[in-house]
């Protein structure tokens, strides 16, 4: 049973949330439609790269960031413009995000903003996130960067286009099956709310962000399961894989037995999407069970308190240079990737392999296509059924980390 202090933040964030949002940008467009500017192409000397992003923190913004350092350390002139929802304005740094910064409210300085992209001479545009723009600025977007001859990369970081719950989750939080239908779709969404703000129903949200995606010159994934998903809801797009960074710069992980027991650590903010129900399912059953299980969250939850009346160490928020440290003190024998949802990359999976830990995840998603890549013994992958048998998930996993046992130990006598 989820709290009820769990459901009602949940109806507060992506059902009265996404409403009033909605119902601010109908305010808003009003106002906007005698600020929209004609899109006629000017002449400019200096070329820049702009970067979009949504500004509201995780894997998107830091590979947003990513980029544009990179960018700047190869010595590209590079602007960066994201949204704040709350405040409901766009930030703007020219120079890059160590530079000066502008704001522009919205629907008031809509045509400034355009006025002052428009003043840089834009060559190209990287987007990585949309998440809250106002959708009467992100309909504009690819008659705006083509009729400047704004060569556009768009990046995908996870299934905002095709699912307004982004991460292609059902209202228990598992994967929902990712049906073709967007009637179902719909069902879902009436159900269970959604995560954007959106109008009209799945098919006609779909239709307008294929626009935007058939606008750029290329897409690119993090990972081929996350191609392959996209290509089943738009089977025409050319979509290219091409993960965050090299398998050759992550070290194998390195399996060492214990004397008794597996430690398995769940690393950064446990969400429902990231899997905080199964791990407080299994925690209970350790406890119940009195098995030689034991489990940590090397971060927080949502379920921080339950989590921790069953026996879970819950650190607390982190900072990403402590987590070495920090998994050293825990002494794990596996890292544990809850995540109920196909995951399009996992940068905790790129942390946890540099650091040389071994991992535990189900079988679904970039994760397990990119451990099934890496070919270690160390590895498990869970079959996605046990998601919901917790018995079934320590029985194997149990037995799995006895053959391993077992392996390591015919390795060193060999």
């Amino acid at each position: 049973m989820v709290p009820l202090h769990i459901r009602l933040r949940e109806y507060l964030r992506y059902r009265l949330f996404p409403a009033a949002i909605s119902c601010l940008e109908w305010l808003e467009e009003i106002f906007a439609a005698d600020y929209v500017p004609s899109f006629n192409r000017t002449d400019n000397v200096k070329k820049r790269i702009l970067i979009l992003f949504h500004g509201r923190g995780g894997g998107a913004d830091n590979q947003a960031l990513a980029d544009a350092g990179a960018l700047a350390d190869a010595g590209c002139d590079v602007s960066l413009l994201f949204f704040q929802v709350t405040r409901r304005c766009f930030v703007f740094y020219p120079n890059g995000i160590r530079g000066g910064r502008e704001h522009y409210y919205m629907p008031w300085h809509m045509a400034r903003l355009w006025k002052r992209l428009d003043d840089l001479g834009l060559a190209e545009a990287r987007l990585h996130h949309l998440r809250y723009w106002p959708s009467y600025v992100t309909r504009r977007l690819p008659d705006y960067f083509v009729s400047r001859n704004i060569s556009l990369t768009l990046g995908i970081h996870d299934f905002y286009y095709i699912c307004p719950r982004i991460h292609l989750i059902d209202g228990n939080y598992r994967f929902c099956g990712l049906p073709t239908d967007p009637a179902a779709c719909d069902a879902c969404v009436a159900k269970n709310g959604h995560f954007v703000t959106m109008k009209g129903n799945v098919a006609a949200w779909r239709a307008e962000n294929l626009r935007l995606l058939r606008s750029a010159d290329s897409i690119v994934a993090p990972s081929q399961d996350t191609v392959d998903r996209y290509k089943k809801i738009f089977p025409a797009l050319d979509i290219s894989a091409c993960p965050h960074e090299s398998p050759a710069n992550l070290s194998l992980p390195v399996r060492k037995k214990r004397a008794s027991g597996v430690s398995l650590t769940v690393v950064g903010n446990l969400l429902r999407h990231k899997g905080a129900d199964i791990v407080l399912a299994v925690a209970k059953y350790i406890k119940a069970q009195n098995l030689p299980l034991s489990i940590t969250v090397v971060g927080d939850s949502i379920y921080a308190s339950e989590l921790k009346a069953h026996n879970v160490h819950v650190t607390g928020k982190y900072v990403e240079c402590d987590l070495p440290g920090l998994l050293e003190g825990v002494g794990t024998d596996y890292i544990w990737l809850a995540s109920t949802c196909p995951e399009t990359y996992s940068f905790v999976l790129s942390e946890v392999w540099r650091a040389g830990y071994p991992v535990v995840a189900f079988d679904l998603g970039a994760p397990a296509e990119r451990i099934r890549h890496r070919k270690s013994d160390a590895d498990i992958l869970i079959p996605q059924n046990l998601m919901e048998d917790e018995a079934g998930f320590c029985r194997f996993l149990i037995e799995k980390n006895e053959e391993a046992n077992a392996a390591l130990i015919k390795a060193k006598t060999a």
